[in-house]
Formats: C-alpha cells, sequence, structure tokens
C-alpha cells in the first residue's frame, strides 16, 4: 500500500470496529484446534457450509436453510411407523 501500488485484491485491514481479512481465492486455517468465540454470537454467510465431522454443542443454532445429516434432510425427511396416541416413531427412513 502506496500512492503509486493498484488497489490491494488481498489485504489485512485492522479498524476500530475489528479486523478484516480479504482475499479472491481460499483462505485456510490449520491447526490441531480452532476456536471461534463471539461474545454476543458468531455468524457463518455462504452458499454452502460443509462441516466434515460430528456436531455438538451447549448453545442454540439458528439455520435459515437445510439441514442434511448422512443424507436425512431435517426439513422433509419422513417416518414410517406413525400412530396415534402416546407411540413413538421410528428412525426417519
Amino acid at each position: 500500500g502506496g500512492f503509486l501500488n493498484g488497489t490491494p485484491t488481498q489485504y489485512v485491514r485492522f479498524t476500530d470496529s475489528g479486523i478484516e481479512v480479504v482475499s479472491p481465492t481460499n483462505v485456510t486455517v490449520r491447526a490441531p484446534t480452532i476456536n471461534m468465540v463471539g461474545a454476543d454470537s458468531v455468524t457463518l454467510q455462504s452458499v454452502s457450509i460443509v462441516l466434515d465431522g460430528p456436531v455438538t454443542g451447549t448453545a442454540s443454532a439458528v439455520f435459515s436453510g437445510d439441514v442434511t445429516g448422512q443424507g436425512t434432510s431435517l426439513h422433509t425427511h419422513k417416518h414410517g411407523g406413525v400412530q396415534s396416541g402416546g407411540s413413538q416413531t421410528s428412525v426417519p427412513v
């Protein structure tokens, strides 16, 4: 960044409101453990989010799209063995 240079396409910006990392391609963070802590929230915005591993937690989560686990959709899955009364359904089909 100088007066004679072009506009950068990737950079780290430090401002009073936070830190911004900008890249026109991939950003990879690799470590044995990665902790993301948001005092109020952590927001992930993407067309698709792929989590390769179990998802556990004690906080609430809000998903605006469908959630699929092992090929079963949270929104559109069906259960077999449905009977009225106090009986339980079978696993999703």
